[in-house]
């Protein structure tokens, strides 16, 4: 029964983190810098490192979500260039 709660709370954790960098991503893209600096407040907070369970450094999405964010803008301004 343990087991069940320990991975069900692992999934939510997860997901909780998956959330906020795909929001993290939108965000720069619109450059909504209000949005990104509580994102990154989020990833730099003791909350985020407890749902990590310590396993990843929250700076490691940031620098992610930025280069992300720049991949997927550099693809929509080929797509439009091209249309």
């Amino acid at each position: 029964m343990r087991t069940d709660i320990d991975t069900a709370y692992r999934i939510l954790a997860a997901e909780v983190v998956r959330l906020a960098y795909m929001d993290y991503v939108q965000a720069l893209q619109r450059e909504d810098r209000n949005a990104a600096d509580t994102i990154e407040k989020f990833f730099r907070s003791q909350w985020c490192y407890e749902l990590l369970s310590g396993k990843v450094d929250g700076e490691v999405f940031i620098r992610q979500g930025r280069k992300a964010a720049k991949w997927k803008s550099r693809l929509i301004c080929d797509h439009i260039s091209r249309h």
